[in-house]
């Protein structure tokens, strides 16, 4: 009716100077405003990862990730870009290239082949530092005791694999993993890599069955 407040943001600084605690502070604040003594944190890939480095702040009592990396972004990337054949030519400086930002150290962005330029970019390599110093397994393994954690991955997720399903699902209190899942969350039978990247682009497509029955299922147990 208009007469409603609305949430705003305050001057948010630089957005190439992001990192996991800045938005692990930013969801402490959204959490402390809410009127409620137990909050479900759900994240997705990249998102799982501020998830979980919210999971210790108070009144979280639960945290689902879905096709969340469950390696180091150094290992996940080296394998996304080789899994695609047309990577090959440059594969070589793009590996030195994260061996360079996994040291802590700059890339000269200019120099990169075009293809790459988006993925190092100048105004993204502090973030890309901070997310290749993170490790998934121990900030996970280091919540609270007690706390529920879901863990949902996909067969079809040319992103996140199943090794990155399997590092973190045995720390799960639920696990599930859809075989024609993809990255997207949507259902796809075929295995070609050009029908899996149509889930990208088709908003249409459903999630795939069962993912929000499982989802809902571990927020209402949760929340019990």
């Amino acid at each position: 009716d208009g007469d409603e407040e609305c949430a705003e943001s305050e001057e948010a600084g630089n957005p190439n100077e992001v990192t996991l605690a800045a938005y692990a502070e930013d969801m402490a604040a959204w959490v402390e405003s809410l009127d409620r003594d137990c909050v479900v944190l759900l994240g997705h890939s990249e998102g799982g990862w501020v998830a979980l480095s919210s999971a210790n702040l108070p009144k979280i009592c639960g945290v689902g990730l879905l096709a969340v990396p469950g390696r180091p972004m150094g290992v996940v990337l080296r394998e996304q870009l080789e899994a695609n054949p047309a990577n090959a030519p440059i594969l070589d400086q793009a590996f030195e290239a994260i061996e360079t930002l996994e040291a802590g150290n700059r890339v000269d962005a200019e120099s990169l082949h075009p293809a790459l330029q988006p993925l190092f970019g100048e105004a993204v390599q502090s973030f890309v530092m901070d997310l290749m110093a993170f490790d998934p397994v121990a900030v996970t393994a280091a919540r609270p005791e007690g706390q529920a954690l879901l863990v949902v991955g996909g067969g079809r997720d040319i992103q996140v694999t199943r090794a990155d399903y399997d590092a973190m699902a045995g720390m799960a209190t639920e696990a599930a993993f859809f075989e024609t899942m993809t990255h997207t969350l949507k259902s796809v039978e075929s295995e070609s890599r050009m029908a899996i990247m149509g889930s990208y682009m088709n908003p249409d497509m459903p999630l795939v069955d069962g993912l929000a029955d499982e989802v809902a299922a571990f927020v209402v147990e949760v929340g019990k």
